[in-house]
């Protein structure tokens, strides 16, 4: 796999030992980036990291600070990996093990894009990311939320966020989301 995007353009992503992973896919990558204006003041959460694809698009185009999520630990070593293999400053990255709703708390600014993209056998996970997002108040009142979802799934807690936009990749939808 490899970023489409930016300063690490054509570089691989060393992808961990997970079979249960589903990397966004290069059409989606390129309808999310080219929505998305990304610069130094970027501040962002790829949860559910997996290969990191997202976050890794997100540094490549100048973002500030990227923090991964996830509680794999191939996962983690993959991201780790690859920091290195870039040559990526750790000041632009934190790559935290954890459950989503612990690694969130472990955050303690206030982030401006929020990458939400869980394994699509969990469901469960889009209302709660959503809800913990809110209930931590996280996210800054300009910033933005990804969500990759399947087209078919529904998610109550989205009525509690504005929905900017909206696409469909395949069988996936691509919701932007602010806060209301």
């Amino acid at each position: 796999m490899k970023i489409l995007f930016g300063k690490y353009k054509g570089r691989n992503i060393i992808v961990g030992n997970n079979e249960k992973m589903r990397p966004t896919t290069g059409i989606a990558k390129s309808k999310i980036f080219n929505i998305l204006d990304i610069d130094e003041s970027t501040i962002a959460i790829d949860m559910f990291a997996g290969t990191g694809a997202l976050g890794f698009e997100t540094l490549s185009q100048g973002a500030g600070k990227v923090y991964f999520i996830d509680n794999n630990i191939f996962t983690i070593k993959a991201l780790n990996e690859t920091m290195k293999s870039l040559n990526i400053p750790s000041k632009q990255y934190e790559i935290i093990y954890k459950d989503f709703r612990s690694g969130l708390k472990q955050i303690k600014e206030k982030v401006n894009l929020v990458l939400l993209d869980p394994p699509f056998i969990a469901s469960k996970y889009w209302d709660e990311a959503l809800k913990t997002l809110l209930e931590l108040d996280i996210l800054s009142d300009d910033g933005i939320i990804v969500l990759e979802k399947p087209f078919k799934l529904q998610i109550e807690s989205i009525e509690e966020w504005s929905i900017i936009d909206n696409r469909r990749v395949g069988d996936k939808d691509l919701i932007f989301l602010k806060k209301k």
